[in-house]
């Protein structure tokens, strides 16, 4: 079996090198410091801040060769597996945390997020984006052809540990106390979001290739 560097290194330059505008609907209009796990070579982290998002961008990653590009971009960068690392910041300092299409790569999510808890400064947001395993590319080849075939990317990515729908998405998010303050499908396509506005809904589980998490700490009394 191939190791996970290996695996990591068969994925595609947009793997790494992509902004996740499709998260900004999520973004609160402004956050004084952002820091985003698995950050590949900081894109996204210096969009939001070229677009006033934000004021301070931190940026992590397991691998040296994305951090050294990120490096550039981003005020602060730590090249460390996130379930195994202690960062350099302070606790309840941190206005928003990103893990987009992060967590299904975790041996240990909820600890991880309990720790990012830490970080949150009051009224401080985690967003995360998280696969869908019910999107029809793979629930109906299991269902009706008994085919569960691990890829490069995408839902059965090789290097995805958990798997999750809406609902376990939802209870990982707050597994640590937090609160949830929004849930978007993504990915629905133009086809999609016709047809689960038509039928009220009822296909989005089937359509919506992940969902767009939002959770908050709330602020002090």
């Amino acid at each position: 079996m191939s190791s996970l560097k290996e695996r990591y290194q068969t994925k595609s330059e947009a793997y790494y090198t992509g902004v996740r505008e499709d998260v900004l609907p999520m973004v609160p209009k402004h956050s004084k410091r952002v820091l985003e796990i698995g950050c590949g070579q900081g894109n996204t982290l210096a969009h939001l801040k070229s677009n006033g998002y934000c004021d301070w961008t931190c940026a992590v990653d397991l691998f040296p060769e994305a951090i050294e590009v990120a490096r550039s971009k981003v005020d602060e960068v730590h090249q460390v597996n996130i379930e195994e690392a202690i960062l350099p910041i302070e606790p309840g300092s941190i206005n928003m945390i990103l893990c987009l299409d992060v967590l299904e790569h975790l041996l240990n999510p909820q600890k991880v997020l309990a720790y990012l808890h830490t970080l949150l400064a009051p009224g401080g947001v985690i967003i995360a984006s998280i696969p869908n395993v019910r999107h029809y590319s793979a629930s109906l080849p299991l269902l009706f052809q008994n085919k569960w075939d691990y890829q490069s990317c995408g839902i059965l990515d090789n290097t995805h540990i958990r798997f999750f729908v809406r609902d376990t998405a939802i209870d990982l998010m707050k597994s640590s106390g937090l609160t949830l303050d929004k849930v978007l499908p993504a990915n629905l396509g133009r086809k999609g979001a016709f047809f689960n506005r038509l039928l009220f809904g009822l296909p989005e589980s089937f359509l919506a290739l992940q969902y767009l998490v939002k959770v908050s700490k709330p602020n002090a009394n």
